[in-house]
């Protein structure tokens, strides 16, 4: 395939004679001389063939590195009687100038994206993957955390470029992505973890596997993942709480109805009741009361519907209610919000499932809601 330039070049003939030519990627024939002795204002490869030295014909090809002849590769800016100057080759000189650019931008690229800017940092990172002319993880997933920063519209189809890259390129398992999630949120990168997290549970979607049973436990400790990293992003502020607001809550939800496209059962139950619970307590960390209250009555009536009374043996069906509790606290609903502080406590005295160390401070917590109250 022939690349098509544009360039001007002056051919000084072995007469005297100048000639200016202009050519687009095609051959130039410069007729009255026995050879080409200079180009002068040329960048390019050009190969010179002397197709006839009997009629002095001679013929510049232009961008056709499958074509025999003599490469002449140098710029040539001197007078004649200066040739003797060695010239250095420009993809040469491309190349190291392209070398060095990407070191300035990988060395920029390790300080913090807060102190650079993530739109600056956004314009580095595609710079460059152009300069590499190749893809990477490591780019898509900044270039996809700058994109949520910035609340870009090409967030989502970043994450998606991101999650076939992974799945495609590079054939990673969902446990492989996962243990680079939880290594992204112990490093304190929690926008990359909640990525990382949600990509997992994508390829493990589509892994076969013989543990289906075992679908609603990971589901819903990726939705505590998640739950973690946003609770993260929320006390950290700025640009990391809105990723939570836009992206953060609707990873949990994409799983939650995920979980319940499982088969039902009381595990499935048990572990929905638990997504519920978190996402009830990232909204009120958002302020979101009124999506709060409808997730802690939604998992209320869950538990109940699947345990009867026993459901209040359940510790989840405890905070529930002391979620559900803070939501109409802070909607000034202090009347509602005291009743069911008081179920949550009732509810937590006869669980179960609490150790009695985590039980005595669940109703220490909630008797000084009710007191606030007062």
């Amino acid at each position: 395939m022939r690349v098509t330039y544009l360039y001007t070049a002056t051919a000084t003939l072995a007469d005297g004679a100048a000639v200016e030519q202009n050519f687009g990627g095609c051959d130039v024939t410069v007729m009255g001389g026995d050879q080409i002795r200079h180009i002068y204002n040329f960048m390019g490869t050009v190969n010179i063939l002397n197709t006839s030295q009997d009629s002095g014909l001679n013929a510049l090809n232009i961008g056709c590195p499958d074509e025999v002849g003599e490469p002449f590769t140098h710029r040539r800016t001197s007078r004649p009687d200066n040739d003797h100057r060695r010239h250095q080759e420009p993809q040469k000189l491309g190349w190291v100038a392209k070398r060095k650019r990407m070191k300035e931008l990988e060395e920029l690229l390790k300080s913090p994206f807060e102190k650079i800017g993530f739109q600056n940092a956004r314009a580095m990172l595609t710079e460059l993957q152009d300069l590499k002319g190749a893809v990477n993880t490591d780019i898509l997933l900044k270039v996809t955390e700058c994109e949520m920063h910035l609340q870009s519209e090409k967030a989502h189809s970043s994450t998606n470029n991101l999650q076939d890259y992974i799945c495609n390129a590079e054939s990673k398992s969902s446990s492989t992505v996962l243990k680079m999630a939880a290594a992204m949120y112990n490093d304190k990168c929690y926008a990359r973890a909640v990525i990382f997290f949600k990509i997992s549970h994508e390829l493990r979607k589509h892994e076969k596997r013989k543990d289906q049973g075992k679908e609603p436990k990971w589901i819903g400790d990726r939705v505590a993942d998640i739950y973690r990293a946003n609770e993260a992003m929320v006390d950290v502020g700025g640009s990391y709480r809105k990723i939570v607001v836009n992206y953060g809550v609707k990873y949990m939800e994409d799983l939650l109805d995920d979980l319940r496209r499982t088969i039902p059962c009381e595990s499935r139950a048990l572990e929905e009741a638990s997504c519920l619970v978190n996402l009830c307590a990232i909204r009120l960390r958002i302020s979101e009361y009124k999506k709060s209250i409808e997730h802690a009555k939604e998992g209320i009536h869950l538990l109940v519907r699947y345990f009867k009374e026993s459901a209040a043996t359940y510790k989840r069906y405890a905070w529930l209610h002391y979620d559900l509790g803070l939501a109409y606290h802070a909607t000034g609903q202090r009347s509602k919000a005291k009743e069911v502080y008081q179920t949550a406590i009732a509810a937590a005295k006869t669980s179960v499932n609490y150790e009695q160390i985590d039980r005595k401070r669940f109703v220490e917590i909630t008797e000084k809601m009710i007191k606030k109250l007062s």
